[in-house]
């Protein structure tokens, strides 16, 4: 079956390229990635041609018997696999991490310590140890860096031109964090793990993906570039293409908070944030996910369940992050006030008290001289009238010194599976006894119109 493509209504250009050859083949997974990738503007014929490149290798080298083998001719395919890839300067990038399919397709030169750095790596070891040996000179060496996904989605590549169906496994992680992927294959009651990083057998069975679902995997990655970038037309399109097939707890709440607080009044949708923004809780009581609710309920003129949900926010937020809190206090001064928060908004405040915190945490580091803070600071400052109509101090006056509205008493509208960790936090003996009180969606508490 082809691989359908989406084309985004944003009317971005497509490449052109179909999910099938002019053969009528169906396109290898890599080359899927890259035709989504692609409209970052990071993609470029040698990374096509590479690819290409090793896919023939790999018709080459690994001769399955039929179209049902056995495990032990599974586990040498994969072995080949790993060796095509070293034999090509393949490496497991030493910090661990690569965004895209692209960064692991761009050739980087390793000079002095960064060389070192992937020598000592535990995962430099066998065949790829004896390419880097071999080809390393007074020069350096030219490597390609990839992590667990990209090296997997490499494995994906050369099995689909061979025949052979691999899928990309996961262990996410609880904390929302990075968490790790590796190889699978499956086929009539045989199962077998191939650990991308180590080049080798894997016990662990693991949870295999839909090459659907790593689709939406990649177009999650894609989001959080458009989302970097300051795209967020594209970024919410692309999470919303995204939850479609890898419904990612992380993708919920970026999305909600997009919906929620964009500055731009046509992307703002506060009945799908607060949908979205439950649904990534269902998956975690965080605070940061709770401070997404709470201005979903802003932004739909609920303020009572606002100031509720943010106040709990704050309970639950790690107090080593001043930054973290400053902008949770502020935003809860808003909804305590019946305004809901428009990032636009905050972002004149945030620069310079931004600015002016990092400027003491390096003195507090001894990385700067005592004499620089009131420069700086009065850099920073400079810059925020430079770079922004109103100053904090118009927003101070215009919004944090206006009286605070009363609010009915309720119960939080957090799911219910939220309620022994808001039982927890320390929170005010009235803000307990809400939680206990917890109804799954919550009815709205009477809404404050903006003044």
């Amino acid at each position: 079956m082809s691989v359908v493509l989406v084309l985004w209504s944003t009317g971005c250009q497509h490449s052109g390229r179909s999910a099938t050859t002019s053969r009528g083949a169906e396109r290898t997974f890599a080359h899927q990635i890259l035709d989504l990738e692609e409209e970052l503007g990071t993609v470029t014929p040698a990374m096509r041609e590479l690819v290409d490149a090793l896919e023939e290798e790999a018709r080459t080298r690994i001769k399955l018997p039929s179209s049902k083998p056995s495990r032990e001719q599974v586990l040498g395919a994969l072995q080949q696999m790993h060796d095509i890839l070293s034999s090509k300067g393949f490496m497991v990038a030493p910090t661990g991490y690569v965004e895209f399919l692209t960064e692991a397709l761009t050739p980087v030169e390793l000079i002095g310590a960064e060389l070192e750095s992937l020598k000592s790596s535990d995962y430099t070891q066998g065949a790829r140890r004896a390419w880097l040996t071999a080809q390393t000179n007074d020069d350096g060496v030219v490597v390609y860096l990839a992590d667990c996904d990209t090296l997997s989605f490499l494995y994906l590549t050369m099995g689909d031109a061979i025949g052979l169906p691999l899928s990309l496994a996961e262990r996410r992680s609880q904390d929302g964090g990075v968490g790790h992927n590796w190889v699978q294959w499956r086929q009539d009651g045989q199962h077998l793990s191939w650990e991308t990083l180590d080049g080798a057998k894997k016990g662990s069975k693991g949870t295999p993906q839909s090459r659907a679902a790593t689709r939406g995997y990649v177009r999650k990655l894609i989001a959080n570039e458009w989302r970097i970038r300051g795209n967020e037309h594209k970024a919410a399109q692309h999470y919303a293409h995204s939850l479609e097939d890898f419904p990612d707890p992380t993708s919920f709440d970026h999305l909600a908070w997009i919906l929620a607080t964009s500055p731009d009044p046509s992307i703002r949708d506060a009945h799908k944030a607060r949908a979205l923004a439950m649904s990534a809780l269902q998956e975690g009581c965080e605070y940061d996910r709770i401070g997404t609710l709470a201005a979903a309920h802003a932004a739909s003129g609920s303020f009572g369940n606002a100031v509720t949900l943010q106040t709990i926010a704050i309970a639950l937020a790690p107090e080593d992050s001043p930054l973290s809190l400053a902008g949770l206090k502020y935003r809860l001064a808003l909804y305590q006030r019946g305004i809901p928060f428009i990032r636009a908004r905050h972002g004149r405040e945030l620069d310079i008290r931004r600015c002016i915190w990092i400027t003491d945490e390096l003195l507090k580091q001894g990385t700067i001289a005592a004499s620089a803070p009131e420069n700086t600071r009065a850099s920073c400052a400079e810059l925020d009238d430079l770079h922004h109509q109103a100053s904090w101090r118009e927003i101070e006056a215009t919004v944090l010194q206006k009286e605070a509205i009363v609010l009915p008493a309720h119960g939080h509208p957090l799911p219910s599976s939220c309620t022994q960790v808001v039982r927890r936090a320390l929170v005010p003996a009235d803000m307990t006894t809400a939680a206990s009180e917890a109804t799954e969606v919550g009815a709205d508490s009477p809404s404050v119109p903006p003044p």
